[in-house]
């Protein structure tokens, strides 16, 4: 778990590789975000009575003790869809919103983990990595130029850097005091492309 100075030390880290962070939505979703004035935990969406997309995982992560966090990703998840690749588009939705590290240094705690939250008997303390982990996560050292330095490795090479067995792309979970992280950190957010009447469409919304 990274807390107190290190959020710093994170954040410094994630703006030396030029990484956004990210954070799927649908459109339902979005509206409540909006009206919350940035991306909140589903704590909160719950306790304002304001809709929001239900997942598979909701009962885990209320097991499991993150129901009341806000969660982002170093990757973008529609990104290879997006490309017109082979790919499902993510089920979290088809707006990605393009976050800034600085969204980080708002936090009490921050956790990144290769292993989503909502799994069985997740315990986010002792699964999160630490920065030094966090930066082996990435393809390429530092020191490379954008946009390799924001490569993230596959789950193959994921699992065989951290001896994992099925790890997953990394995520992260941060313990907010109002539980929402402000939409002044929103950098855009990007809707997959549509194709109508044999026009492509690409959709960015600048916040």
């Amino acid at each position: 778990m990274i807390s107190g100075n290190e959020i710093q030390s994170l954040v410094d880290l994630l703006l030396e590789r030029n990484v956004s962070l990210y954070h799927a939505c649908q459109l339902l979703d979005f509206e409540s975000y909006l009206a919350l004035g940035g991306i909140p935990s589903r704590a909160l969406l719950e306790d304002k009575g304001l809709p929001f997309t239900p997942f598979d995982t909701d009962t885990n992560d209320k097991t499991n003790g993150v129901w009341d966090k806000v969660f982002g990703n170093l990757t973008e998840f529609g990104e290879i869809f997006a490309n017109g690749k082979f790919w499902p588009p993510t089920v979290y939705g088809p707006i990605q919103l393009q976050i800034k590290p600085s969204a980080l240094l708002d936090a009490s705690d921050v956790a990144i983990c290769i292993r989503s939250a909502g799994g069985e008997e997740f315990n986010r303390e002792l699964e999160a990595l630490t920065i030094d982990e966090i930066d082996r996560t990435f393809y390429y050292p530092r020191n490379v130029s954008f946009p390799r330095s924001t490569q993230v490795k596959s789950q193959r090479l994921l699992a065989k850097e951290f001896g994992k067995t099925k790890p997953q792309s990394p995520e992260i979970s941060c313990s907010v005091s109002n539980q929402v992280l402000s939409a002044e950190y929103i950098i855009a957010a990007w809707v997959d492309p549509y194709v109508l009447n044999g026009q492509g469409y690409w959709i960015v919304f600048q916040m």
